[in-house]
């Protein structure tokens, strides 16, 4: 089972999207402020928030999914659903 899920950093507004296997220990490291795994998730901004989860069958599905959420598109419908923001 593969977790495609949406975090949300309320201090800068930032809206991360990513997948992983294990959920707990992944937002865990995004709100590690040291060592810092990723300039873009290590800032020492404020804490992620997770705003959005689902679950997928395999790899390949999950990362189609996670593309769909980047897209346009799908920032918007984040932005609208989760954030209530136009």
């Amino acid at each position: 089972m593969f977790v495609v899920y949406v975090l949300y950093r309320p201090a800068t507004d930032q809206i991360y999207t990513g997948r992983t296997a294990e959920l707990p220990r992944r937002i865990a490291e995004h709100n590690q402020p040291r060592p810092a795994r990723s300039k873009f998730t290590h800032r020492g901004q404020g804490r992620w928030w997770l705003i959005h989860s689902e679950n997928l069958p395999t790899s390949p599905e999950a990362a189609r999914r996670r593309r769909q959420l980047k897209s346009g598109v799908g920032r918007a419908w984040i932005r609208s659903t989760f954030l209530h923001v136009g």
